[in-house]
């Protein structure tokens, strides 16, 4: 091989060198076969670590737990705290083949209060795909599966606590973990990510998802009026979301809309939201979505539906062996899974 070729080659090397460590630096991606639950199965699925997520939290307003747990820490909590406001990151779930030419619908999902990583898999560090909980996963495929890009939020890690909080009342943790009134701005950063970066995904066809305190947390963000909204949103189709679908919440959002009773409260949404209660629920007061908070919707819009599954219980879709036990478990997070799909592609004119 004469010089002037091995000087050719050295100089490419270099460049495919470099734009690899580039794309590196903007993502990470991962191969894993789905939950079994989703069909077809094994159904192999592309994952993306985001780690540049605008955060359109102010700094002033929510700021870093002072008190940060060292065992809870991760390397990636650790370099997001140097920021202000600390980065936030997500997981994507990209359907396969080649987009439609006005792009993919997709699903923004909200965790619970206890984060979107496995208590069960203490050999995996936060902040990995190995380390997902089975729902992520399970969530993360499905939406895939029906052709929707999903974004996974992981607004916890990028504040020093990927594991979350133990089940105590919300006025017992810091300002950032407030669902009423901080977490909506996560969701919204989302959003602000994918009509950004996301050229593949349809930005008037983006819904919110949550379950739990990211139920609580979609239903605060997707209020019409009064809601954490950061200035670039404002509550309406053209700039926000396009529905809602939330499992077992606390209906009350810290009481942030006087949610009383007899159709007494300020809360309305500004797109159409279905709510699944669990009946066996003994972590949430289900009377507070309904009746409560279903009147006083119906007074004003009538955009919120509302459904109790029998026998189900608080977190009936972790897909996990102590949920699965229960057979009203099974059926509602199947039911879940299939309705989901229903609703969002009827209020999105799928």
């Amino acid at each position: 091989m004469t010089t002037q070729k091995l000087a050719a080659l050295a100089i490419v090397s270099l460049i495919g060198l470099a734009l690899c460590q580039r794309a590196l630096s903007q993502t990470v991606s991962y191969d894993s076969p789905a939950v079994g639950i989703v069909t077809p199965s094994p159904l192999m699925t592309a994952k993306y670590y985001l780690t540049d997520i605008p955060n359109l939290a102010t700094s002033g307003t929510i700021a870093a737990n002072p008190n940060l747990d060292a065992n809870l820490q991760s390397a990636a909590a650790e370099a997001s705290l140097l920021s202000t406001p600390p980065k936030l990151k997500a997981f994507v779930w990209t359907p396969s083949g080649t987009a439609p030419a006005s792009g993919w619908p997709a699903v923004v999902m909200m965790g619970g209060h206890g984060g979107i990583y496995s208590t069960d898999k203490p050999d995996k560090n936060p902040g990995t795909f190995e380390k997902l909980s089975n729902r992520s996963k399970m969530w993360g495929d499905y939406w895939k599966s029906k052709g929707f890009v999903a974004i996974l939020m992981d607004d916890f890690t990028a504040y020093g606590m990927p594991m979350g909080f133990p089940d105590t009342d919300a006025s017992n943790r810091p300002g950032w973990a407030s669902a009423a009134n901080a977490r909506p701005y996560f969701a919204y950063s989302a959003l602000a990510a994918i009509k950004a970066k996301f050229d593949h995904v349809n930005e008037t066809q983006v819904v919110l998802m949550g379950w739990s305190n990211g139920g609580t947390t979609t239903l605060s963000a997707l209020a019409a009026t009064n809601t954490p909204l950061p200035v670039s949103f404002a509550a309406n189709t053209s700039s926000g979301f396009q529905a809602g679908f939330v499992l077992y919440p606390a209906c009350g959002m810290e009481n942030r809309y006087a949610i009383s009773g007899n159709g007494v409260g300020n809360y309305d949404s500004y797109v159409p939201i279905h709510l699944i209660n669990a009946a066996a629920d003994t972590k949430v007061d289900i009377t507070v979505c309904n009746p409560k908070l279903l009147d006083v919707v119906a007074a004003k819009s009538d955009r919120l539906t509302m459904e109790t599954r029998a026998g189900a219980t608080h977190n009936f879709d972790a897909n996990n062996a102590t949920t699965n036990g229960n057979s009203n478990n099974v059926a509602a997070r199947d039911h879940a899974l299939t309705y989901a799909v229903t609703f969002i592609k009827d209020k999105l004119g799928l």
